[in-house]
């Protein structure tokens, strides 16, 4: 089990959905679950039961179809959990097998104060980090563009990540999308 904890805005569930995304053929099968409360974690795991095929679609209540799920994961090793925005362990742990045999990936903001979970700090990106994913994700090698726009986003790791992939799904240029966000942000000022 392994926590990625940052401040809000650091990235904490894109860098999960690009490990996610790059780790998947390690593994059998990857449950997203929304865990910022209680319900929406519980319906999360029970409707994996779908996509795994374990059952006709309604053909169990929601406690069944728990079990049923919580049965597939204690008899395979070659799963991912990722508990998007986890903010206590505890109701998503009385959820899982008494032995977990998969990897479990939290992501969140809040210490949650289990020794036996590993802790990966998430912060900001650092400038070269960010300038090596802006130039890869919007696939421009705009340095003028780039600098402009890593200077107006300070570091905040969530709006460099959603302005790449605007840049790179639109073909905006860098240098245009941080005139634009320059334009918008002195107006709200």
């Amino acid at each position: 089990v392994c926590h990625l904890r940052g401040p809000l805005g650091a990235g904490t569930t894109q860098s999960a959905l690009a490990y996610a995304f790059r780790a998947r053929s390690g593994f059998d099968a990857v449950f997203w679950l929304d865990a910022r409360n209680e319900v929406t974690l519980r319906f999360d795991l029970s409707r994996s039961i779908d996509e795994l095929g374990l059952v006709a679609r309604d053909e169990l209540g929601h406690r069944a179809r728990l079990d049923v799920i919580v049965g597939w994961l204690d008899s395979h090793d070659r799963w991912l959990i990722i508990a998007d925005g986890l903010a206590e362990f505890g109701p998503l742990k009385a959820l899982l097998p008494p032995r977990i045999r998969g990897k479990i990936l939290l992501t969140g903001h809040r210490d949650l104060g289990d020794a036996s979970i590993c802790v990966i700090d998430h912060g900001p990106l650092e400038d070269v980090a960010a300038c090596r994913f802006l130039e890869h994700r919007s696939q421009q090698p705009d340095a003028a563009g780039r600098n402009a726009l890593l200077s107006l986003l300070k570091g905040s790791t969530l709006p460099i990540y959603l302005g790449a992939a605007f840049c790179h799904s639109t073909g905006t240029r860098l240098e245009d999308y941080g005139a634009r966000l320059a334009e918008l942000l002195s107006v709200s000022d």
